[in-house]
């Protein structure tokens, strides 16, 4: 599990969220389309993101007890019996990569079946997973056999938010593995539960190595929280919260990645958002160190960098500086190959870099 939170597409969607098109921030380039890249799990929908700070549940914790509506298919499991190894993973028919996680679930319940082993899948409604589709689609999966093990309807969200957002997952699918002594265990991709359950069957897992690796994961986890942190406390006037949480995050763990920098600075000088940047210089300041430090580390070369680094600038009442910038962003997305973005997306994004130039060339 050691680098899967730091690729959780749930909090990558948040931020991508607040540094994207949406507000008029370009999307920065990849090295393939979007839509062509692999991913491990699938983002979360908004309302789905948590509010949660900081983890409630971690590994060694006792597990939550689960909040079934309804069982699609398999056996009612009521409560953690003793003696007995569960997987509680969470899914959705949206997630490709759960639906690709099925058959290996099947297979490990056939393993394991006699060993004590209950395997639950859980989903819960959001606005693309109602039970109607859990329904439709686990008979067609139970049909093809690709599915043989438990799953349940999520209570309003209940388990979800006990499981889920208590340990700050935001991406699917992640399974929890609860132990015979009913504590969760293990969390982390399906796909790599083999070794897991193997040795909590065995009674041989290592407790203490796996709160290590979990607690050394969740540092980058809650880093990860922080563009959404400050921007609630901005929305609540909290200005000093916000510069605080801005600069743990510019020295924290995620402080050498550029688009984590970027969604901290974006977060705070985005046009849309309209915060009253005066009331406490110190977060204006967070802003353009972050900006600036993602410039640097990308040499200059990201036209989304350059665009919300030029933003904070202009901000911050360097409107000579942030011309400059901004007019690199210009270049800098006029330059991007074919292979980086497609013509129709990088034209509207030298359009819309362009623009916002002309707004600081005219603002006095």
């Amino acid at each position: 599990m050691s680098k899967r939170m730091l690729v959780n597409i749930g909090v990558a969607g948040l931020i991508m969220g607040m540094a994207g098109l949406a507000h008029g921030q370009a999307a920065a380039p990849a090295a393939q389309p979007a839509a062509a890249q692999p991913s491990p799990v699938e983002a979360a929908p908004v309302e789905a993101v948590p509010v949660v700070m900081t983890a409630t549940l971690r590994v060694g914790d006792k597990a939550p007890a689960l909040s079934i509506e309804k069982f699609v298919h398999g056996d009612a499991v009521t409560g953690f019996e003793k003696g007995k190894v569960y997987v509680v993973e969470f899914w959705a028919t949206w997630c490709g990569p759960c639906v690709r996680s099925m058959p290996h679930l099947t297979k490990l319940q056939t393993e394991y079946k006699d060993k004590g082993v209950t395997i639950i899948g859980v989903t819960t409604q959001d606005p693309r997973n109602s039970l109607a589709d859990v329904e439709k689609m686990v008979g067609e999966k139970v049909k093809s056999k690709d599915i043989g093990y438990t799953i349940g309807w999520d209570k309003g969200q209940a388990t979800q938010k006990a499981y889920m957002e208590a340990a700050l997952q935001n991406g699917i699918p992640t399974a929890f593995v609860v132990d015979q002594t009913g504590v969760v265990a293990w969390v982390g991709g399906p796909r790599e539960l083999d070794e897991v359950l193997e040795q909590v069957v065995a009674g041989t897992w290592d407790m203490s190595k796996a709160k290590a690796a979990f607690e050394q994961d969740l540092k980058s986890a809650e880093a990860q929280m922080i563009p959404g942190n400050v921007k609630r406390a901005l929305r609540k006037a909290d200005y000093a919260t916000a510069a605080k949480q801005a600069n743990e995050g510019i020295n924290g763990p995620l402080g050498e990645d550029p688009q984590f920098l970027n969604a901290i600075a974006w977060v705070i000088v985005d046009p849309a958002n309209k915060f009253d940047l005066t009331k406490n210089p110190a977060v204006l300041d967070a802003a353009v160190k972050a900006a600036e430090k993602s410039n640097d580390l990308t040499e200059g070369k990201d036209p989304s960098v350059l665009d919300t680094y030029a933003t904070a600038l202009f901000a911050k009442g360097d409107k000579a500086k942030a011309i400059q910038m901004q007019s690199k962003a210009v270049d800098a997305a006029r330059a991007l190959p074919e292979k980086a973005m497609p013509a129709a997306q990088r034209e509207q994004m030298v359009k819309e870099l362009a623009e916002r130039l002309e707004q600081f060339k005219n603002t006095k």
